[in-house]
């Protein structure tokens, strides 16, 4: 293979700048002008219920929205196989773009300057793999031969492959400006020329970041979405990835615009690996759990004989199966997330954890604690990496995840107030962790500050509810209390009854197992639930619950066997999954 001109020549940097991103603007308005023109854009279904409002939030208004990490590996992965995707790992992931922190806010989600050099680099080196494979290049090329290369690949190329790199049909004003450019002598076609212009496609916005900008000639402040930008938002939604060959051809003939086909290639793609793969991570989203921990810190005395070598994978992994089991294989619903007791752990310590022997051969378990169900009852979530449970945490979190209540931070002031009431070392190590929290933040009786209760009086109790895991997520009747030296004291019983207010609710509860029966027939929870799943797979903040768009998935996870699969379909199939507003 001849070298490639991209790696010789300096103006390839500058070819994002001038010609990249200069012309992909214009292109894009002139191939949805002529692609789509004879479509109506679809009009939204007014709504007649006077319960939900108009979410600002619902509609997104950045035309341009760069792929994440997670979407370029998946994307290499889809169009050229899991093995040249895993040969760019290293290279992926040290783009700095990424949604794992799942903020959905893409105004902060920007190309950075110093990404561009690296992907370039990742641009010519996924080039020469996929070239270099004979596979690979077969399925890209199509080419009878490489040595000479004969014209007629090039039209296969753009014609074919270019077309699922892109994720629409090249225009041929497009496919003739890549021929001047790379190709003016096609009677001397070298394989360095098929390279480059490989890497050329791999370094483009179009492959790079999604383009919204639906029919030049009725964007109005609402606009539809053409069938290939349909198709791509689908894919996203549903997969985290590019469009299939199948989906393709649905937009490619427009039949994607009607609402059953549409809907058909939704519950297709939900049967698919990417999709439970998108989807087993959503518990992670939903606990507000990064996936990653450390049991370095924990003391041998609070270990104990638990196995932890492997634990925080396994945890994952576990988390992962019983996702897939209650989505897939239950074709379960909001409650069973919540509420099944079911348990994959085949790892030694994680299953000693979760009261059962580990699973084998793939085959369920049941948890062998009563207060034990769910995905909340799982190490990800009650994990801590100190001997202190975080009480606290769990509580925020719970509260902003299930029933969609937040609670404002505290001012530096009290932080500050906070610390001049911190006890000794020898008087704290004596207390509970919610005797430690409640003296902490003044909801002690005996110790009150109004600084603190104003918040901590809604925040304590429902942390108190959790108590009785500690911080390997064991259940427990006592805790061991340690000094900040690390050194055991004693010790203490735990307590995690409470009364917590839900709203205008006050509900009594002996502990999690209370707690959790309680919300799941909530309205609150429910609507909070429909409100997170959407936002999860549109990856779309959503400003409220009372959303018109959150109150239709609602009323599907509402429903009697209203399952998950079909929550997720229902978000696909609201009239403004095909629209996009133009910005103020």
């Amino acid at each position: 293979m001849k070298s490639s001109n991209l790696q010789k020549n300096a103006w390839v940097t500058g070819l994002l700048l001038s010609v990249i991103l200069q012309g992909c603007i214009e292109s894009e308005f002139n191939f949805q002008a002529n692609g789509d023109r004879d479509r109506d854009p679809a009009e939204i279904t007014p709504h007649s219920e006077d319960t939900c409002t108009e979410d600002s939030s619902e509609l997104p208004d950045d035309n341009l929205m760069w792929l994440s990490r997670t979407q370029i590996y998946n994307t290499y992965s889809e169009l050229f196989g899991p093995s040249t995707a895993q040969k760019l790992k290293n290279e992926i992931e040290t783009i700095t773009l990424d949604l794992k922190s799942y903020n959905f806010d893409h105004a902060l989600f920007k190309l950075a300057k110093e990404d561009i050099g690296k992907i370039l680099v990742m641009s010519i080196n996924a080039a020469k793999i996929i070239y270099n494979d004979s596979t690979s290049r077969k399925a890209v090329f199509n080419c009878s031969t490489y040595s000479p290369v004969p014209a007629n690949c090039v039209d296969n190329y753009l014609n074919g492959f270019a077309s699922k790199i892109f994720r629409r049909a090249l225009s041929p004003t497009e496919k003739q400006n890549i021929k001047n450019r790379f190709f003016k002598n096609s009677s001397n076609i070298n394989s360095g020329q098929l390279v480059d212009v490989l890497a050329y496609q791999l370094f483009h916005p179009l492959f790079l970041a999604r383009f919204e900008l639906g029919s030049s000639e009725k964007r109005q402040a609402q606009y539809s979405l053409n069938s290939y930008e349909l198709a791509t938002r689908l894919a996203f939604a549903i997969t985290d990835t590019a469009p299939d060959q199948s989906l393709l051809s649905k937009a490619a003939d427009q039949s994607l615009l009607e609402a059953s086909v549409l809907q058909s290639e939704a519950e297709r793609l939900l049967e698919s690996s990417a999709a439970k793969k998108k989807f087993h991570d959503f518990a992670f989203y939903w606990m507000k759990s990064d996936a990653s921990f450390t049991f370095a810190q924990l003391p041998d005395e609070l270990v104990g004989n638990t196995q932890t070598v492997g634990l925080g994978e396994a945890a994952v992994d576990e988390t992962q199966k019983f996702m897939e089991y209650v989505i897939w294989s239950q074709e379960g619903s909001y409650k069973d997330l919540l509420s099944s007791k079911v348990s994959f752990a085949d790892h030694e310590g994680l299953a000693s954890i979760y009261g059962h022997d580990p699973a084998t051969n793939g085959e369920p378990r049941t948890f062998g604690d009563s207060q034990r169900m769910g995905v909340f009852g799982r190490l990800p979530f009650l994990y801590s990496p100190t001997s202190r449970t975080p009480l606290i945490r769990r509580s925020l979190n719970f509260r902003e995840q299930v029933l969609c209540e937040t609670v404002p931070q505290p001012s530096a002031a009290v932080f500050e107030e906070r610390g001049d009431f911190v006890g000794t070392d020898e008087i704290m190590s004596q207390l509970s962790t919610r005797e430690f929290i409640a003296a902490l933040t003044g909801t002690d009786p005996n110790n009150s500050r109004t600084s603190c209760t104003t918040c901590h009086a809604t925040i304590n109790p429902m942390g108190n509810l959790f108590e009785e895991f500690d911080s390997l997520a064991r259940v427990r009747t006592t805790e061991l209390v340690f000094k900040s030296n690390g050194d055991f004291s004693e010790e203490v019983p735990t307590n995690s009854a409470d009364e917590v207010r839900i709203g205008s609710e006050k509900i009594l509860a002996n502990g999690y197992a209370d707690i959790i029966t309680a919300v799941t027939n909530m309205k609150q929870s429910q609507r909070c639930f429909a409100k997170k799943l959407s936002s999860f797979t549109l990856a779309r903040n959503f400003n409220s619950v009372k959303s018109c768009w959150v109150k239709e998935v609602y009323k599907t996870i509402n429903q009697e066997g209203g399952s998950i699969k079909q929550a997720i379909v229902a978000t696909i199939m609201h009239p403004k999954f095909r629209l996009r507003q133009l910005r103020d």
